[in-house]
């Protein structure tokens, strides 16, 4: 019963989110500025570089970069929103952070392009398939999310979005 109420609330707060980023009206532009100000402090600890591009994947000069440089400016302001939102439900920024890493990740690697699913193709020594996976509360939240239309209708890349099911 705990288990089934905490999938439904978790999956119904990350709905809500990510579909009034697209309905919500813009709000003055201070607040706008201020919740954009916040995503730069917990994402890049108050100091935002410049957009990299990932299209060159690992390179070189992108091996040693964070993550968190590749995120573009919508991608950024996408989760400005999203820290509004959660500011004002009281979500724990955590999970934007977590979606901060893995949208970066995925820019990183010249959208997606570079990533092969971990699942497919890694061996041990002894020739044994090794897979990774999810708990089962996670996955039963992951399949929900991804049986409903909210990440389908959100303000996210939707090439981003294709790319996640994928994984999952």
């Amino acid at each position: 019963m705990i288990f089934e109420q905490y999938v439904s609330n978790a999956q119904s707060k990350f709905e809500t989110a990510i579909n009034e980023q697209g309905k919500a009206p813009h709000k003055a532009t201070s607040q706008s500025e201020h919740y954009y100000t916040m995503t730069v402090k917990e994402i890049f600890a108050g100091n935002e570089p410049n957009v990299i591009s990932g299209v060159d994947g690992i390179s070189r000069s992108n091996a040693s970069k964070s993550l968190l440089e590749f995120l573009t400016r919508k991608g950024r302001l996408l989760l400005a929103g999203m820290y509004e939102y959660a500011d004002q439900s009281d979500i724990d920024f955590k999970y934007i952070q977590s979606l901060a890493s893995v949208l970066g990740d995925y820019r990183k690697h010249n959208d997606g392009k570079l990533i092969n699913n971990f699942n497919n193709g890694h061996f041990d020594e002894h020739g044994h398939q090794l897979r990774v996976g999810f708990t089962e509360k996670n996955q039963a939240t992951i399949d929900s999310l991804l049986s409903g239309n909210a990440l389908s209708s959100s303000n996210l890349d939707q090439r981003f979005v294709s790319f996640i099911r994928t994984l999952a």
